[in-house]
């Protein structure tokens, strides 16, 4: 605080350091004049020019690119995020005839480093009929349990279109989902390019993240540029590989290409699925 330097500055050596043994408060007052006078070494004016840096390159609180492929991650939105996605997909073998898009907007309640953080988002499934005719919401309450100096950890529960409505409802059945996510740097101590890498671990229920019961979840993305990530994941029902592209560092917008089932192992088949994702924190 500016109030606290003053006073700091103002207050007499004297009071602070009592007289030794054979000392006059006139000889420590010469002896501060003479400290005073005394010009400081090289080794001194370093010491006083050095400032904290403003940012931490390797922050966790920087942006940098990521690569979902498609699953969902035990991080989450909490109090003061929202976010919206824009995503369009290629035809496949049940939609043969038209290229389609999709909109994902949603927000963040609570904290989860203190209790919980909650996110809800709403899906317009479809705009290749009348807009916003079909539509789903999804739940995640997610809880963060390691925050150390170089790795974080959260674990979450979530439902996928707990709720749906529209002429296409009954296509868009719920499941429910935990997942254990970790995030860290591999190369830390490089200021330029850490190499930010996330993991995550879980299971889903049927028919989003299994054929029938409980399918395993599975993902990981590297950093492997500041502005680039590749990751690859299972879903449960099919593999698929990502790549994300930031092109501002200093703004949350991103652009993402995920290859979605590339050995054709579910119904629909492969297709690719692009997205731009725009994240903003209110604090």
């Amino acid at each position: 605080m500016p109030d606290e330097v003053a006073s700091s500055s103002l207050e007499s050596p004297l009071n602070r350091f009592p007289l030794n043994k054979g000392e006059t408060s006139q000889s420590i007052t010469q002896q501060t004049t003479d400290q005073l006078n005394t010009p400081p070494t090289p080794d001194q004016l370093r010491e006083q020019l050095q400032i904290e840096p403003l940012l931490e390159t390797n922050s966790f609180n920087a942006y940098s690119a990521g690569a979902g492929a498609g699953i969902p991650v035990a991080f989450g939105a909490e109090w003061g995020d929202v976010f919206i996605t824009i995503s369009g997909a290629s035809k496949d073998r049940v939609r043969t005839t038209f290229i389609d898009s999709s909109i994902s907007t949603g927000f963040g309640l609570g904290n989860p480093r203190d209790l919980v953080g909650v996110e809800l988002a709403y899906n317009i499934l479809s705009t290749r009929t009348q807009f916003a005719v079909n539509g789903s919401f999804d739940l995640k309450v997610h809880r963060q349990i390691v925050d150390s100096n170089n790795f974080l950890a959260s674990t979450a529960l979530g439902i996928a279109n707990f709720y749906s409505y529209g002429p296409e409802a009954s296509l868009n059945s719920s499941s429910v989902y935990g997942l254990l996510s970790g995030f860290t740097y591999l190369r830390p101590t490089d200021s330029y390019s850490p190499m930010p890498m996330t993991a995550t671990l879980g299971i889903g229920g049927s028919p989003i993240f299994a054929k029938d019961g409980v399918g395993l979840i599975a993902g990981v993305g590297v950093g492997v540029h500041p502005q680039i990530g590749l990751g690859s994941s299972w879903n449960g029902t099919g593999f698929s590989l990502a790549a994300d592209f930031l092109p501002f560092r200093n703004l949350p917008v991103s652009l993402s290409v995920v290859y979605q089932d590339i050995f054709n192992m579910t119904r629909p088949g492969h297709k690719l699925i692009l997205s731009l994702d725009i994240f903003y924190r209110f604090r």
